[in-house]
C-alpha cells in the first residue's frame, strides 16, 4: 500500500507547488530538499539549506563546510523550474551532488581553499 501512496502523495505534492506563483520556490526547493534528506536516511542532522538572491557573487550551489549549509541561488531555481514536469528532478541532481559532500564530509575543496589563501607564493 506504501509503495502505490508515496508516488501518488509526491505527484500531487509537485505538481499542486507547481502550480504556485514564485513565492513557492522556497516551500519548492525544501520540499526537494527534504525528500533528499529522508531518503539518504544518514542518522546525521540535516545541514542547513540557504537560498541566495539572485546573482549573487559567484555562487550557484555550493557547499560551506565551517557552516554546514548548503547554498544555491535563485537563478538556479528559476532555471530548474523551467524544466516544467522534471523541476524537481534537476533541482534534485544539484542537491542531491551538494548534500554528498556534507554526508560525506567531503570539505577538501574549503581546505584546500584554505591553504592557498593562506600561502606565501612569492
Amino acid at each position: 500500500m506504501k509503495k502505490i501512496l508515496l508516488p501518488i502523495f509526491l505527484l500531487f505534492t509537485v505538481s499542486h507547488l507547481l502550480s504556485q506563483p514564485t513565492n513557492s520556490k522556497e516551500a519548492f526547493t525544501k520540499m526537494v530538499f527534504d525528500n533528499i534528506v529522508n531518503a539518504y536516511g544518514s542518522s546525521k542532522s540535516e545541514p542547513t539549506l540557504k537560498i541566495l538572491p539572485k546573482k549573487s557573487p559567484k555562487v550557484i550551489a555550493r557547499y560551506v563546510a565551517d557552516k554546514a549549509t548548503i547554498e544555491i541561488d535563485e537563478t538556479l531555481l528559476d532555471l530548474c523550474m523551467g524544466f516544467g514536469k522534471d523541476s524537481a528532478n534537476a533541482l534534485s541532481v544539484v542537491l542531491s551532488h551538494e548534500l554528498a559532500h556534507y554526508y560525506n564530509d567531503d570539505n577538501w575543496c574549503s581546505d584546500y581553499a584554505f591553504a592557498i589563501k593562506n600561502s606565501n607564493f612569492d
